[in-house]
């Protein structure tokens, strides 16, 4: 996976780099002001491990005023400031250092930040010390992967710990790597963002009361009025499709008249003879669903706009009359297929009618969704 490649490409660099360096100390990035004093919190401690340890280098990145820490300047020379760099060579930029500090004065803004600061150096095997946050609780495992630290007292154990032990900063960042790649790998945070919007989805389906996983599908309609007239197959759609179990919505963008979703209710009520068992809704905005299904030009172009919301856009195609069709195969509401646009679909319909049973969610075959409607009349 990517973060792999790019972590141990640089994990090469490191090696050669830290097997004569000094130890170092990288200071947390100070990118805006208020990094200062998070800084403030430990520099008594970075002061008194620089006295005792003189081959120690504090490490400073970003745009870091110096100038407020007046007690630095006896170790002037043992305190290097890094500019800010490009996202593709920060990797490179914190391998160069041994520990990673990542001081927070704790409270509600500093509470709602990420782990970033953690993993970005884990996948380059730079342990680190970090304030107690709620997050870095969650990720770092005092001892193992890092060190957490809440007491002036506690940072500079862990500090003095991993600048005396160079084996236990190696195995410390070696843990940290690990934990780094199995828990915030690209594909790791999809396979989590996949599961919590299935979970977002069966919820909004529980409230819609729509019963078990069966595929969504909205039905575009230009016109009511014609389509009751002129006895289109949309109409025989909808019903279809519904007594076979599927949620189905019959959808009008819009319409010169402005009637409402209850009064187009009533029309195809009087047109049917009892109330349709699909559910009507007026208006421009589409919601999310497995299949988009237009019946004429004007709903197309609706479709195409939305078909970022659907797992299939499809057209109806419902003046096509099959003539020449092979009545001895199968026929098929999608028989024939047409690309209109990337990414869009233009059915055309059989004449013949049959029951709607066999699609499930995944098959890339909407048709199956749509048999059970007749052509006309």
């Amino acid at each position: 996976m990517a973060s792999d490649r790019v972590s141990r490409g640089t994990l090469v660099d490191r090696a050669s780099l830290c097997s004569a360096a000094p130890t170092l100390i990288r200071g947390a990035d100070a990118r805006l002001r208020w990094y200062q004093s998070d800084f403030h919190m430990i520099a008594p401690v970075l002061v008194r491990l620089l006295g005792e340890f003189p081959a120690l280098i504090l490490t400073v990145a970003g745009d870091f005023d110096l100038g407020q820490f007046p007690e630095f300047t006896e170790f002037a020379d043992r305190v290097e400031k890094r500019p800010f760099v490009d996202w593709r060579r920060l990797p490179a930029e914190i391998a160069r250092v041994d520990i990673n500090l990542i001081p927070l004065v704790i409270n509600p803004f500093t509470e709602a930040k990420s782990d970033l600061k953690y993993y970005e150096s884990a996948l380059v095997e730079v342990p680190s010390v970090a304030s107690p946050t709620v997050v870095y609780q969650s990720c770092i495992e005092p001892g193992s992967n890092g060190f957490l630290a809440r007491t002036s007292d506690d940072w500079y154990a862990a500090l003095r710990d991993l600048i005396v032990e160079s084996e236990l900063r190696r195995r410390m960042g070696k843990r940290a790597y690990q934990h780094a790649i199995a828990h915030y790998a690209p594909l790791v945070i999809a396979s989590h963002a996949l599961a919590v919007y299935r979970s977002a989805l069966q919820d909004q389906r529980r409230r819609l009361r729509v019963d078990g996983n069966e595929p969504t599908v909205t039905v575009l309609l230009a016109v009511l009025k014609r389509a009751i007239r002129d006895r289109m197959p949309a109409l025989t759609l909808c019903n279809a499709l519904s007594e076979a179990g599927y949620p189905v919505t019959l959808q009008i963008p819009s319409d010169a008249r402005g009637f409402s979703a209850k009064e187009a209710r009533s029309a195809i009520s009087d047109q049917l003879g009892y109330e349709p068992p699909y559910g009507v809704q007026v208006g421009s905005e589409i919601a999310c669903r497995d299949l988009l299904l237009a019946t004429d030009f004007t709903t197309a172009f609706k479709a195409h706009s939305f078909r970022h919301r659907t797992r299939w856009a499809a057209y109806l195609v419902s003046e096509y009359e099959p003539a020449l069709l092979n009545l001895c195969r199968e026929p098929r509401l999608g028989d024939t297929q047409l690309p209109v646009r990337p990414g869009f679909t233009r059915t055309r319909p059989s004449r013949r009618a049959l029951p709607v049973a066999s699609w499930r969610p995944g098959r890339q075959a909407p048709a199956h969704l749509a048999r059970g409607c007749a052509a006309r009349g």
